[in-house]
Parts: structure tokens; sequence; C-alpha cells
């Protein structure tokens, strides 16, 4: 398979949260064998760092990597000459019964961090390796409605994580989506930190 295909990028959060997409918990997610895209509503308790939290990419958001005085996109087989920064932040979630790992580019990141991956950089003075500013601190805790794909292609799995494809932080669509699905909040207090299944 290759790659997933979604019909209902960008449409409206509530059409896109409420009604394109199934709804599955952590478990289900894990467990099934369907590809696609699903939704899922769960709280982040932790961010994660075992790889960058930020990569430099070039025009079509790929990777690159220095090779001399310049940047070399393996994807484009391309020599690039600037390069921008972008989030790639893996965090833990969890729904109240399971856990997972999932992992946020650019846009969604910026969107829960309140700044660009370029301005935090340069706040930080980061570098490649190091692990995540205390900026991050304030997404634990936060409970969000993600979007997220499943790939059944060993190509397009993301280190035993899952990509978000898009978030809703809209309390009205979440309490809806609750409502809908008749399903309670995670109980992220009720969470004891233990080694993944994902």
């Amino acid at each position: 398979m290759g790659v997933i295909v979604d019909d209902y990028q960008g449409s409206p959060p509530e059409k896109e949260f409420l009604h394109a997409h199934s709804q599955k918990s952590i478990k289900q997610l894990h467990e099934t064998e369907e590809a696609g895209c699903f939704i899922v509503l769960a709280s982040v308790v932790s961010v994660l760092n075992e790889n960058s939290w930020w990569y430099a990419s070039c025009t079509f958001h790929r990777a690159v990597a220095m090779d001399g005085d310049k940047y070399y996109c393996l994807s484009c087989d391309m020599h690039v000459q600037d390069a921008s920064t972008r989030y790639k932040l893996k965090v833990e979630v969890y729904d109240g019964d399971d856990t997972a790992a999932f992992i946020l580019f650019d846009a969604d990141a910026e969107l829960l961090v309140g700044r660009n991956c370029a301005e935090l950089l340069s706040a930080t003075k980061a570098t490649l390796h190091d692990e995540p500013p205390a900026d991050f601190s304030q997404l634990v805790g936060m409970k969000l409605l993600f979007k997220v794909e499943k790939s059944t292609d060993y190509a397009f799995k993301f280190d035993d994580s899952y990509r978000v494809k898009r978030i809703c932080t809209d309390a009205c669509i979440i309490e809806l989506f609750k409502k809908e699905k008749n399903i309670s909040p995670p109980e992220t207090v009720r969470y004891q930190q233990c080694p993944h299944n994902v």
C-alpha cells in the first residue's frame, strides 16, 4: 500500500472530526489491521525525546542533511541552497485505558506551542539532539482530538508511532464528540508511566 488518500483534508473541523472518519480508542488503533485515518480522543501525558523534535527541510518539507556547504535532499535527489526548520514532535498520549506515541508535525505543533519552530530554536539555542525545551511542558494535560494515520505498509510507519494529520482543540467539538460516541473523558490522573506496546 502507498500513501493514504484523505478526501476530507481541509474540511471544516466539525465535519472532519465528528462525521468523516471512524473513532477508535488507542487499544483499537493498535489492534486494527485496517489502514486509514481515525479519530482518537486522548490527553498528552509527556513529550518524548528519543529523537530530535525538529528537522531541517527542503521546500517540500522533506528532511535534508548537510553535504559540504549545502544541504542535500535524498527524497528530491538534489542540493538545496536554503533549508527551513520544522517541528517533528513526538508525544505520548493516554485515553484512560491505553497509551500511544503520536508524531505532530509543523502546523499542529506550532498551534499547540504558540510559536514556530525557527523562533523556538532561536530562543532556546537548541542543537539537533538536545532535549525538548521547557515550552513543551504546556502540552502536558491537553485533551485533544487527533486525526491519526495508520498504515500497514512498513515503509510508511514512524518507529511504532502514529502520524497526526490534524488536531482539534475546540472544546465544543470535543464535547459533541464525547456525547455522540458516549465516551468518558480521559482520566489522566490515573495514568502511570509504563513501557509502550505500540
